[in-house]
């Protein structure tokens, strides 16, 4: 499969990793993907948990040098879609990326940021304390500054999807998060809206959550509900498409 050329690079979102736990208990955040890839040019970096989007781009740069292929497709989960965005603007001095797909990613912010940041419960100071800086960033406003400043590159071409649950359909943890960007937003995935997710040309939109899209399923399988989402199916076709 593929052109030899070519490589894939899946980049995970805040508070993620590339692998974590010791085997046979590890677990890959991209819930069961690395194995389905195995010889082909397909790469999970771990970049920073809670750094800033500058930060995390400096470190998904270095690791970019590090593999031989010529020509990368970078797809981008939640915030790594904006560290992959941010990677194609600034730090490609060779062009060697060629698209830029992001996933869930809260290209416009999210009202759920601007809580977490301002609220006073025992919630959101437990966010605060464990995700910032980098969930500063995701603070509308924030964004919109990023946003101006990194522009799209004319020579690479960049592709989204929302991901979208209703609120009966999520893990009650999460309803509250999904009323709050209802009300200001729209339909979302508990965490960013389908309105922010939309960048460059829009594919269109996945019946998950902000987890259950990258393979963790927080709530009741059900066959009415199309839960949970077969994100290896999904992946696994679009891995299949940048690689060419």
């Amino acid at each position: 499969m593929g052109n030899n050329d070519t490589a894939v690079v899946l980049v995970h979102g805040l508070g993620g990793f590339a692998r974590m736990g010791i085997p046979p208990l590890a677990v890959d955040y991209f819930n069961g993907l690395p194995p389905r890839f195995e010889g082909l040019p397909v790469y999970f970096p771990a970049l920073p948990r809670n750094g800033p989007i500058a930060r995390c781009g400096e470190e998904l740069a270095r690791f970019l040098q590090t593999i031989p292929q010529h020509t990368i497709g970078l797809i981008g989960h939640s915030m790594g879609g904006l560290d992959a965005r941010y990677v194609a603007a600034h730090l490609d001095p060779e062009r060697r990326i060629r698209q830029v797909v992001t996933i869930a990613t809260p290209h416009r912010g999210s009202p759920v940021a601007r809580l977490m940041n301002t609220g006073s419960s025992l919630h959101a100071r437990f966010f605060r304390r464990a995700l910032n800086p980098a969930m500063r960033e995701l603070i509308p406003e924030n964004m919109a500054a990023f946003n101006a400043a990194t522009p799209n590159r004319p020579d690479v071409t960049y592709r989204s999807w929302a991901c979208v649950r209703p609120e009966g359909e999520v893990f009650p943890l999460f309803r509250g998060w999904s009323r709050l960007i209802a009300h200001e937003e729209g339909e979302n995935d508990t965490q960013v809206s389908r309105a922010s997710a939309s960048w460059g040309r829009f594919e269109g939109t996945l019946r998950a959550d902000h987890l259950e899209v990258v393979g963790w399923n927080t709530y009741w399988t059900s066959g009415a509900t199309g839960r949970p989402f077969d994100h290896a199916g999904f992946f696994t076709g679009l891995v299949r498409e940048l690689l060419g």
